[in-house]
């Protein structure tokens, strides 16, 4: 340390002048490099922004689990995203739009692509947000490149999701066609059901045919009791008991005709079918309705793609515009006017020390041969 010291006191004229040489030509040089500048944008998918607050209830309801899984869906959705900010079509339309073989003075739109891909950046934050950044020497044109980004984005987004709604409209009109099908073909079956099973209202005509039968049944056993109140003071061959029998025989039958599907006509079916005639009915009815509310979900969901297909509006809001930067990126000049100034000291140093042990170590050696040479006697 202190041979350093003297070095620098010995030789502090020249330590100065390099020092300031240093000082004054990292200076230059820091003019002399062209300035970089970086703008900014901040914007948010809209679809992103659809699961922030309408998928918030259903994941809130998972807890942490949840919490986590939605980050991890919009970091992961937002890497598709990335990948377009990346990819060759993206390039191609920014190259284009502002002349980059010109400007980076390259030939072939693939050195333009590298260029634009080193100077581009990306930053994906997990609330969903996008920030995407460029580097120009023209503040400008920096701003230009990431507005013009926000503009290509949301443009490919809108070209991919009116696709998107396209393939599910061809296939909800086909859902459609399928499911209208099936709803004749269903009609088709029960009208045959119905026609060959005497069917046309099942729960109106069972309730027919019980009460028909009901009222049967009352009548027979009003005639039982007639007949009995008979019996105790006429005889068998009263031609009153012979009526009462051929009438009760009479509803009998008719009860029995009717309990066999013999009686009634086309006002119900047979009594002892009726049960499996109303679950294959009602089974029929089921599947119809299944249809139906399969179709009428179709026909929602048909109308919400025909909208979208149509829609033209921007699918990304943007959060933080970009604007000319005023504050250069590059060079800072502070730290490389420090760091050459610091660099010619230090070297300044280092040589002055380095001649100074070079020359220390030369008279070193004189000396010692002069002490060689002085001890050897003159042999005449």
């Amino acid at each position: 340390m202190l041979a350093i010291i003297s070095v620098i006191l010995r030789h502090k004229k020249t330590v100065i002048i390099v020092t300031l040489s240093g000082l004054v030509i990292s200076a230059v040089i820091s003019l002399l490099i062209p300035p970089k500048f970086i703008a900014r944008g901040a914007f948010l998918p809209t679809g992103v922004e659809k699961e922030l607050t309408g998928g918030g209830d259903f994941f809130s309801g998972l807890g942490s689990i949840g919490e986590t899984y939605a980050t991890f869906a919009r970091v992961k959705r937002n890497y598709v995203i990335e990948y377009i900010v990346r990819s060759r079509k993206m390039c191609d339309l920014i190259s284009k739009r502002f002349d980059l073989e010109s400007i980076y003075r390259v030939d072939g739109a693939a050195r333009a692509h590298k260029k634009l891909s080193e100077h581009t950046g990306m930053i994906i934050l997990n609330e969903g947000v996008l920030i995407i950044s460029f580097e120009d020497s023209d503040p400008v044109r920096a701003r230009d490149i990431v507005s013009a980004y926000f503009e290509f984005i949301d443009k490919l987004l809108m070209e991919f999701a009116m696709e998107n709604a396209k393939s599910k409209r061809d296939f909800l009109e086909a859902e459609k066609a399928r499911r209208e099908k099936m709803i004749e073909d269903m009609d088709d079956r029960l009208a045959r059901f119905m026609k060959e099973r005497g069917v046309f209202e099942v729960q109106q005509q069972a309730r027919a045919a019980y009460r028909v039968i009901a009222g049967l049944a009352a009548r027979e056993t009003m005639i039982e009791i007639e007949k009995t109140m008979l019996e105790m003071t006429m005889k068998e061959t009263n031609p009153e008991l012979e009526r009462l029998e051929l009438e009760l025989d009479a509803v009998r039958a008719r009860v029995s005709d009717l309990v066999e599907g013999d009686g009634g006509g086309e006002l119900f079916p047979p009594l002892d079918e009726l049960q499996n005639v109303s679950s294959e009915y009602l089974g029929m009815m089921s599947e119809r309705i299944v249809h139906e509310f399969a179709l009428a979900f179709v026909n929602l969901k048909l109308e919400d793609a025909r909208i979208a297909e149509d829609s033209d509006v921007s699918v990304i809001r943007i959060i933080d515009p970009p604007v000319v930067p005023e504050l250069r990126s590059w060079p800072k000049r502070k730290q490389i006017v420090i760091v050459g100034t610091a660099a010619a000291f230090f070297w300044i140093c280092f040589i002055l020390l380095l001649r100074q042990q070079i020359k220390a170590g030369r008279f070193s050696d004189t000396k010692d041969e002069s002490g060689a040479d002085a001890s050897v006697p003159d042999p005449l």
